[in-house]
């Protein structure tokens, strides 16, 4: 017990030397609403009132060496009509923490998270507390990494990231559900290899990926991959490169056999090249997929266009095809826009590991309205301990740990100028289930109008539109349509009132499913 006391008191001593700010935020929602549902297929209605408590509690911790936060809330709905079915109660929350040690070149994270989600993609935008909360999945996931990025190496650099998370959710026993929940463990890790500042004429850029996925119930999922870049400087920024890349998965059940889904890829050509952020390339190579081998010309641009804007965009081959990659940013006092494309190999476990995806809106901890979030003016910004991504282009597929091809294009556009904010997203993608031969395509696109009507009084107008289709396989054809209007108050520094009046139509392919619903609310928010 003594050593065990000693050895805390060695683990505890960094956080004592570098004590830093703790914060603590309660804040309570109230709302309480009048809805009606109008199921299209039997013309039956159904008028209710609700009432809707969310409690939260907010927490932060920052110092020079950690930074965490945790933000509980609990949500309780109250019907008047058919309580005994429709009440509700859950609680969610989402814990961030981030450590750094030896001037940052060492940072470890923790994050855990629980939320309450729609089990098919296509009614994200339609169930909720109050309507079709039966279908609502608990989702939990948590995960850990490490990573080590060195500072301006003399003559050869080396990073090391590692991350290990596991995910999991259970679906309540009257949803209509055709897949088994998700249990999962996902380990990976990524080592990097790449030159010093002091070689002006030599480069090169050698990384080698390791990741598997444990599924209860499902083979295990292993992926391998190597990639290289190696250039040597002919004259002024032009340079003779060599690049190479092997993929080897391994592990899929029914469906796409293994041998199907690893491919290799080498060639060479030429690169005009600034430094590691600035260049245009263009290589001829070769690719074997299978017992088949064709060549092909890729492309690897990363280049600012100037100060406010950057392009990034590449070309090559794996074995599910053609692979492009492509990333528009451009950032004006007023203006934010963002517009890209691309298609990898994944499952959901692993999209909860993905780091450095595209940042698009940055949203406070549990909070994802877009009312309440705002465009970075990088797409590498970091978001602050009590801040999350809200990563637009990411398909949200359905709550299943099948493995996918996953291809997704979005544009974004932000507008934000003294009383007047816009918040325009269009969003295309394309899933492929790999293990039970099934396709689905989703489109969809949002809209945010805000106008301040005074210091402390603004009117918001909200436009969403979804559209889901089975190209192959089972699923089914839906398309949703909302529209809110909401005029918001605030009362003090602490509270605020919001009235808003919203109308939903779902047209589904399965007319069971087929339903409009208008809702009619009032919410008061106190901050403590």
């Amino acid at each position: 017990m003594k050593r065990v006391s000693v050895a805390c008191a060695i683990a505890l001593q960094p956080l004592m030397v570098h004590s830093g700010e703790l914060t603590f935020t309660p804040v309570v929602d109230v709302s309480t609403l009048t809805y009606e549902t109008e199921h299209t297929n039997t013309q039956d209605k159904t008028h209710n009132n609700a009432l809707l408590l969310k409690p939260s509690l907010a927490t932060t911790y920052k110092s020079q060496l950690l930074k965490a936060a945790l933000r509980v809330e609990n949500t309780t709905v109250r019907q008047s009509k058919d309580s005994a079915t429709l009440d509700k109660e859950f609680t969610d929350y989402n814990f961030n923490s981030k450590m750094g040690l030896w001037d940052q070149r060492i940072q470890v994270t923790a994050q855990s998270n629980r939320s309450h989600r729609a089990l098919f993609s296509g009614d994200s935008g339609v169930t909720d507390p109050i309507l079709n909360a039966e279908d609502l999945s608990t989702v939990q996931s948590n995960n850990a990494s490490f990573a080590f990025f060195p500072k301006r190496p003399s003559y050869l650099g080396f990073s090391l990231f590692a991350r290990a998370g596991e995910s999991r959710s259970q679906s309540t026993p009257n949803a209509n559900s055709v897949f088994n929940d998700i249990d999962s463990e996902t380990y990976s890790g990524t080592a990097r290899l790449y030159q010093g500042r002091e070689f002006k004429s030599v480069y090169w850029d050698i990384s080698n990926s390791y990741q598997k996925t444990k599924r209860k119930g499902q083979n295990d999922i292993t992926s391998e991959s190597i990639a290289g870049k190696v250039g040597v400087g002919l004259f002024s920024d032009l340079h003779l490169v060599v690049v190479g890349s092997d993929y080897q998965n391994e592990g899929l059940s029914g469906g796409v056999s293994d041998q199907s889904i690893s491919s290799t890829s080498y060639g060479g050509g030429l690169e005009w090249r600034r430094d590691s952020g600035r260049f245009v390339g263009v290589t001829y190579n070769k690719f074997k997929h299978e017992d088949r081998e064709s060549n092909y010309v890729g492309f690897d641009i990363n280049w600012p266009l100037s100060t406010r804007s950057a392009v990034q965009a590449s070309y090559d081959k794996r074995f599910f095809g053609d692979n492009y990659n492509f990333s528009l940013t451009h950032n004006s006092r007023s203006l934010r826009t963002r517009m890209g494309y691309d298609k990898g190999f994944t499952s959901y476990s692993r999209l909860q590991l993905v780091p450095g995806q595209p940042v698009v809106l940055i949203c406070p901890q549990g909070n994802a309205q877009v009312t309440d979030c705002y465009i970075p003016d990088s797409p590498s910004y970091e978001p602050d301990i009590d801040e999350v991504r809200i990563i637009i282009p990411t398909v949200e597929g359905e709550l299943t740990d099948e493995v996918i091809v996953r291809e997704s294009a979005f544009i974004n556009l932000g507008y934000d100028k003294r009383k007047v904010s816009i918040y325009l997203n269009y969003n295309y993608g394309n899933i492929e289930y790999l293990e039970s031969n099934r396709a689905q395509r989703t489109r969809s696109a949002q809209l945010s109008l805000t106008y301040k009507m005074g210091p402390r009084t603004r009117v918001n107008l909200q436009g969403n539109y979804s559209r889901s289709d089975a190209l192959t396989g089972l699923s089914y054809d839906q398309e949703v349509r909302s529209y809110k209007l909401s005029l918001a108050r605030d009362l003090n520094k602490q509270a605020d009132v919001t009235l808003a009046l919203r109308y939903l139509d779902r047209d589904a392919g399965d007319n069971d499913r087929s339903l409009q619903d208008t809702r009619l609310s009032l919410d008061y928010s106190y901050k403590f």
